[in-house]
């Protein structure tokens, strides 16, 4: 990351963790402002990726720099937003862009049923507005699988973007309890209100981080080539509240190898191979021995998304943060050879899943790595006494 800071953008990392570091323990937080000020209206994006607390390093929890992350934000507001950096640099950046505008359109319809004090007699209206944000997924999907990964790459520090994660994982969840609490016998408006705030002022939040900071460096650090690669992932995962653009892009199709893959149990074509993984009911993610994501197949069973920018990125930040810890204890057991296998099941989405994993070792017994399968098993609890015979009629 050499070239992307000087020493005098070091001194800057150094004076802003400084300010910050005293900002929690100060009891005159203006007069301290003020002594920072200067520093403050400079700040840019990149400096935050290298602030002490958002550094891979850090001392925080993830919750607790959620916690602070609002506060930061806005006192290093007016120099993020004095940023200069070009958000028509790629159709890619556009429509995220677009989404995220569109997102807020939607989000401040909600503002009148609150100002006018109707929300205890639009209880209809405020349920239907909190069914249709179920499409934000879409987005957060598009942000973790896409966007994320291949900043990552590019940027100092990855806990920047653990933190986003963790509030799109929290939006979701306050979604889905406004939605309960909205349709219980006895609705709870005290409760319902103050969840509702909480859930338009942390969407709020997220999408101005995204529109201050996350999107002018994706500006100016991904080249278009990058943004190219991400088109397909772009369109199979869709928007929120906006049509799915119709990307222009030179044309990126790798012709099938014919190169065959021989085994002892037999030989397939390239071709053939991705014909039979793609088919399988079953999505596989092969990880390697060094805990980088090196393959998955693109079937219409999978439950939870992969795109090609996952490819060389380390697993554990392909999960969200309140996950990693069972990732890493799955990992560490099976490198020591004390465990090969790991189950779990969960209700999801309408279907009941199997999420299994398999240590990988060689001849010599050596860890390879680990397979990761994820199975649709609802309908067998109908698995009841035999069926031999084929029922197509």
């Amino acid at each position: 990351m050499s070239e992307l800071f000087s020493n005098d953008d070091h001194n800057r990392s150094i004076q802003i963790g400084e300010f910050m570091s005293r900002y929690l323990d100060s009891k005159d937080k203006v007069a301290l402002y003020r002594e920072y000020e200067s520093l403050l209206k400079s700040v840019r994006p990149i400096d935050l990726f290298y602030a002490p607390m958002f550094q891979d390093t850090t001392v925080y929890s993830i919750d607790e720099i959620k916690n602070y992350a609002n506060r930061f934000v806005n006192l290093f507001y007016h120099g993020l937003i004095a940023f200069e950096w070009d958000n028509h640099s790629s159709d890619v950046l556009e429509s995220f862009i677009d989404e995220n505008q569109a997102i807020m359109n939607q989000l401040e319809s909600i503002k009148p049923y609150f100002e006018n004090n109707i929300i205890e007699n639009s209880a209809h209206q405020i349920l239907d507005f909190f069914e249709s944000m179920q499409v934000i997924e879409k987005k957060f999907i598009k942000s973790q699988m896409i966007l994320y990964p291949v900043l990552e790459k590019l940027l100092p520090s990855k806990t920047p973007f653990k933190v986003l994660w963790s509030v799109e994982d929290d939006l979701l969840v306050s979604r889905v309890k406004i939605i309960e609490l909205l349709k219980s016998d006895f609705i709870d408006w005290q409760t319902l209100k103050i969840e509702i705030g909480q859930f338009y002022y942390q969407l709020a939040g997220l999408i101005q981080k995204e529109d201050i900071i996350v999107l002018p460096l994706a500006s100016k650090y991904i080249k278009h080539d990058t943004w190219n690669s991400m088109i397909n992932a772009l369109q199979d995962t869709g928007y929120a509240f906006i049509d799915t653009p119709k990307f222009i892009k030179n044309s990126t199709n790798h012709p099938i190898s014919s190169f065959e893959i021989s085994t002892e149990t037999g030989t397939l074509s390239l071709d053939q191979f991705n014909l039979i993984m793609s088919h399988l009911p079953i999505a596989i993610t092969y990880v390697d021995e060094f805990d980088k994501v090196r393959y998955f197949n693109q079937t219409k069973e999978r439950h939870f998304p992969r795109t090609a920018q996952t490819i060389g990125r380390e697993v554990k930040y392909c999960h969200p943060e309140k996950s990693v810890h069972i990732v890493e204890k799955i990992l560490t057991e099976f490198k020591s050879g004390s465990q090969s296998t790991a189950q779990f099941w969960m209700d999801f989405k309408g279907v009941k899943l199997l999420i299994s994993y398999y240590a990988v070792r060689n001849h010599e017994g050596i860890y390879k790595g680990v397979i990761e399968t994820t199975q649709d098993i609802s309908n067998m609890k109908n698995f009841i006494g035999e069926k031999r015979l084929l029922d197509w009629d």
